[in-house]
C-alpha cells in the first residue's frame, strides 16, 4: 500500500479515514482541519457538530497525534497531511505482508510442516507456528513468560477479544513489576487508554521499568522477547480481529529488521511519562520528547479547547 494519490492537493474521504480507526464525528472534524489551521469553533461549524461534541473529538485527535496545535494563546489547529497518515500506516501494511513469506518457512521439504526450530540454510532456525488450542490461553503469553530482561509490544486494543486484552494486562503489568523492562506502544483511542491503566494497575509496587507511548494508527500486534524473539499475530486488516495463532521468529540476523521497525515507531511515538504511581493513572498526558506530538492537558479537553475557541 502506497500514500500515492492521497496528498495535500486531496482531502481524504471518509472510507479512508476509516481506514485509519476514526469513527465518524473524528472523520468530520480532521477533514474540515485538513484545508489549513482554523479556530476550534471554527472546525465545529464546518464538521456540523456540536460544541462540546467537538471538543471532546478535537481533544482525541490531538492525543493520537492526528491533529496539532500551534501552541499560541488563541490556538488554531491543523491535521496532519495525509501522505504522512498513509506512510505510518504502511509500515504496519509491510509488516503485515511478511507474515505470510514467515508462515512459508515455517514449512519444510516437500510442503512438510518443518519440526519446530528446524534449521534453516545458513543455521537459523524457521519460525514457528503457534496456534492456539481450544479452551486454551493464546500462546503468546507462554511465550511472553519466557522473558528475562525486556518486552517491546505494539498492541492494538480494539483488535483483541476481552479476555485476551485483560490478560495481556495482567501479563504486561507483571512483567514491569518483576523489573523487567517493557515498552508498549498503543493508540490513543478510549480504548487503548483503558488497556494502558489496566497495565499501570498491574505494575504498581514494581520498579520504574514500564514505559508507554503513543502511535497512530496502529493495525498490528507485536512482541519483541528479550530482542531475541518476535512473536507476530496477523490482524488481516484494520478492522480485523485477533486470529487464534502467531508466528514466532527467532536469531538476531531474522529479527534484526522487525527490532529496528519497532524502534522507528518507537521514536516517533508520544510519550507517556511516568506511568507507575503516578498521573497516568489519572489520565494526564504530556509529551517528554523534544519535538514529540504533545497531548498535555487532553485529559481536560473542555477548558484547554474552549480558551482557544
Amino acid at each position: 500500500m502506497t500514500s500515492a494519490g492521497v496528498g495535500a492537493g486531496r482531502t481524504p474521504g471518509a472510507d479512508e479515514l476509516r481506514l485509519l480507526g476514526m469513527s465518524g464525528p473524528e472523520a468530520r472534524m480532521f477533514r474540515a482541519l485538513c484545508d489549513g489551521p482554523r479556530r476550534a469553533r471554527e472546525a465545529a461549524t464546518i464538521a456540523n457538530l456540536q460544541r462540546a461534541t467537538a471538543y471532546r473529538v478535537l481533544a482525541r485527535l490531538l492525543e493520537r497525534g492526528l491533529v496539532t496545535g500551534d501552541g499560541r494563546p488563541t490556538q488554531r489547529f491543523v491535521a496532519v497531511q495525509p501522505a504522512e497518515l498513509f506512510r505510518r500506516l504502511e509500515l504496519f501494511y509491510r509488516e503485515e505482508a511478511e507474515i505470510p513469506g514467515s508462515l512459508a518457512d515455517s514449512l519444510g521439504p516437500a510442503g512438510r510442516w518443518a519440526v519446530p526450530g528446524e534449521a534453516l540454510r545458513g543455521g537459523s532456525s524457521r519460525p514457528r507456528i503457534l496456534s492456539q488450542e481450544r479452551g486454551r490461553a493464546h500462546p503468546v503469553f507462554s511465550e511472553l513468560a519466557s522473558a528475562k530482561r525486556s518486552v517491546d509490544a505494539v498492541v492494538r486494543p480494539l483488535a483483541t477479544p476481552f479476555a485476551y486484552r485483560a490478560e495481556l494486562e495482567r501479563t504486561l503489568g507483571q512483567l514491569a513489576r518483576s523489573g523487567i523492562h517493557v515498552r508498549i506502544l498503543t493508540d490513543a483511542t478510549p480504548a487503548d487508554e483503558r488497556f494502558r491503566e489496566g497495565v499501570v494497575r498491574s505494575a504498581v509496587g514494581g520498579p520504574d521499568s514500564l514505559e508507554l507511548r503513543h502511535y497512530s494508527p496502529i493495525v498490528s500486534q507485536f512482541y519483541s522477547i528479550d530482542r531475541e524473539k518476535v512473536v507476530r499475530i496477523p490482524t488481516i486488516h484494520a478492522s480485523g480481529r485477533l486470529p487464534p495463532f502467531g508466528v514466532a521468529t527467532e536469531g538476531r540476523v531474522r529479527i534484526r529488521p522487525l527490532i529496528e521497525r519497532f524502534e522507528t515507531l518507537w521514536n516517533d511515538a508520544t510519550r507517556v511519562p511516568s506511568p507507575v504511581g503516578s498521573d497516568a493513572t489519572q489520565g494526564r498526558r504530556s509529551s517528554g520528547r523534544p519535538g514529540a506530538r504533545s497531548s498535555e492537558g487532553v485529559g481536560r479537553p473542555g477548558r484547554r479547547l474552549r480558551d482557544s475557541g
